[in-house]
Parts: C-alpha cells; structure tokens; sequence
C-alpha cells in the first residue's frame, strides 16, 4: 500500500491493475502524484479470450490458446523501475479458471498458458530496472498435519543482484479450503 511518506519520495507512482477496487480508488485520491491506471497486464489474453467466447467462435481450448497473442501492455509511458507485487501467480488464474468451466480442456494446454503468461510477464517487466515479489509455492496442512505443497510458478525467475524467500500464514482459519491451514511461500527478486 502507497503511505503518504512513500508516495512523496517519488515524481510519479503508477498503479496498474485490471480493476481498481473502490476502496483503494478511495485511499490514493488525496495523493497528488499517484495515479491509478487500468490495464490487462496478461497482454490482452483476458479481451482476446473474452471476446473469442463471446462471438461463440471455435471454443476449443487447446486451437483458442495458440491463436492468442500477447503484446506488450502500458506502451504509452516509460517508468523508471517496474513493481511486480502479488501479480505473477495471479495473472493466469482467472483465466484458466474459466477456460476449465467451458468444459472439454487439456490439462497439458492450460499450464502451456499459464507459462506463457508468466514467461511473457517476466520478459516484459524485466526490460525495465525493478523488482518482483510472487507467492511461488501454496502449503496447505490438513487437520491430521498432513502437508501438500502446490507450485503456483510455471516460469523460472529472472536473476537479480537481490534475493529473498519468506513464508506468510495465508488463511489460518480454514476458509480457503476447508478444514486446512494454508501458508504461502513467497519469493523476491530485484533487478538492474
């Protein structure tokens, strides 16, 4: 979250996310130099699938899939460091989600989709000076203490001069998936 401390260190801080929340839309207003900006940072997969599903063309997973192309987002401007926060894992999520809803897939092709985005998103803010910050592994323990790891990377990430890992207790109550605990391993990394 941008404080009002941070945000003065910098000329310029862009927010970019598909959708802002009103919430956060609500936290950034009074920040002169902060702006928020609305963006597909799949690198139009979301439209591109969207729009395929919408005109009923040929819904078959594994032909849509090599027809997307995805391109470069935000050519509009040049930062001077990019921030991949929370984002990395995500970006296919949804997507897949739905693609696995539509019925007849190949497990093969949805995870050729998701290391394709992933690889295409490290390619793209890589070009830039910045830094990373991805959950990389989902650790859920059942009730018996029984562990399962689940590895939410399908790309491997660039190198950097700085590298850290952490662990954070993701849901402690059982709500994400029932009944088990879930900790998430999350990995950093800082470019030049």
């Amino acid at each position: 979250m941008i404080r009002m401390q941070s945000s003065e260190r910098y000329k310029h801080v862009f927010l970019v996310d598909i959708h802002h929340p009103p919430q956060i839309r609500k936290k950034v207003e009074s920040l002169e130099n902060v702006e928020l900006i609305e963006a597909d940072l799949t690198g139009g997969a979301i439209e591109q699938l969207w729009s395929r599903f919408r005109r009923k063309e040929n819904t078959d997973v594994s032909s849509l899939l090599k027809d997307i192309t995805l391109s470069s987002p935000l050519l509009h401007f040049r930062p001077d460091a990019l921030v991949s926060v929370n984002l990395l894992n995500q970006l296919d999520i949804i997507l897949c989600e739905f693609l696995e809803k539509q019925g007849d897939f190949q497990q093969l092709s949805i995870e050729r989709f998701r290391t394709e985005i992933q690889v295409f998103h490290l390619e793209w803010i890589t070009i830039t000076p910045g830094c990373l910050i991805t959950d990389a592994v989902e650790i859920n323990m059942d009730r018996n203490g029984k562990e399962s790891f689940k590895s939410l990377l399908y790309a491997d990430l660039p190198d950097g001069f700085r590298t850290d890992k952490w662990s954070w207790d993701f849901d402690i109550h059982g709500t994400y998936i029932p009944g088990s605990r879930t900790r998430m391993e999350v990995q950093a990394v800082e470019w030049s």
